[in-house]
């Protein structure tokens, strides 16, 4: 078997976070959940190798059927709300925490620091999240909730901006369709709001700016989401344009795509070994 794993250490005693270990959150990706074997391999490392470590796995159901339901058919901003109430009343986050999110978690964990009032965010990573969205159908693996990822492609398939489909397909609303801006800036219940694509946003923007770290991962094999290209979007987006007020973050923004793998549901977690990266780069 192909095994993918990846070593996130996070930073002790950085001037730039915390003189504490922070806590971490994981949001998995499409299609698969928070007690799912991949995410909990990443979160036994990260607590095996930074021992004490607080590690939450986001989950928005205690059923596992229904928490890989919602990755495609609980609408984000409820899931966002979800996730913020649940940071909020647990008190090992008061201080603080890192987010990591994998494959469309990873847009999620940029959106949960733009709409929730969050303490102390020190690292945010993203793994091929799709920051300016999707044009392509995911691919459907087999593995899982197969039928729920069939169905999801269909209705993608009529229209990603009708009112039901927004409302109530996950993928349709970070679906960026090129060719149909106006509709899709019009019509985006989620992906336009949290990329300012109408109005500039300033709690978007404060918040934004006090992400100690970003770190965007492409992957140049991905095979799910399509275009790869969005998973690094707001690099290129920096270049000539400021829609979600980056510049200040200029010094801690890390863009990779070196990592040549494909991000599969069995075995989420990326391939590459980030304990070099973060202890010569991100932490100095």
């Amino acid at each position: 078997m192909y095994i993918m794993f990846t070593w996130i250490l996070l930073f002790i005693g950085s001037s730039c976070v915390s003189a504490e270990t922070l806590p971490v959150i994981i949001w998995h990706g499409m299609g698969d959940r928070g007690t799912g074997p991949g995410i909990q391999k990443l979160a036994n490392l990260i607590k095996l190798y930074l021992p004490g470590t607080y590690v939450k796995c986001i989950t928005t159901s205690d059923l596992v059927i229904e928490d890989i339901r919602d990755t495609y058919f609980m609408p984000i901003n409820d899931q966002l709300d979800y996730v913020c109430r649940m940071l909020h009343e647990d008190k090992n986050f008061s201080n603080g925490l890192h987010m990591i999110g994998l494959s469309q978690g990873g847009l999620f964990v940029r959106a949960l620091v733009q709409k929730c009032n969050l303490t102390n965010v020190g690292a945010v990573v993203s793994i091929g999240g799709p920051q300016q969205g999707i044009f392509g159908i995911p691919k459907c693996t087999g593995e899982g909730l197969n039928q729920a990822c069939l169905l999801m492609n269909e209705l993608l398939s009529y229209g990603a901006y009708t009112h039901f489909i927004q409302s109530h397909v996950v993928q349709a609303q970070y679906w960026h369709d090129p060719l149909k801006e106006d509709v899709y800036r019009q019509y985006s219940q989620f992906l336009a709001d949290i990329n300012q694509e109408n109005e500039i946003n300033e709690i978007y923007r404060e918040r934004i700016k006090n992400i100690k770290r970003l770190v965007l991962v492409e992957f140049l094999n991905d095979t799910i989401l399509i275009p790869k290209e969005s998973e690094d979007v707001l690099q290129r987006q920096l270049t000539v344009q400021d829609p979600v007020n980056f510049t200040p973050l200029d010094y801690g923004i890390y863009f990779y795509t070196e990592f040549r793998c494909q991000l599969r549901r069995t075995n989420r977690i990326m391939a590459f070994n980030t304990y070099d990266f973060l202890k010569n780069c991100i932490w100095k």
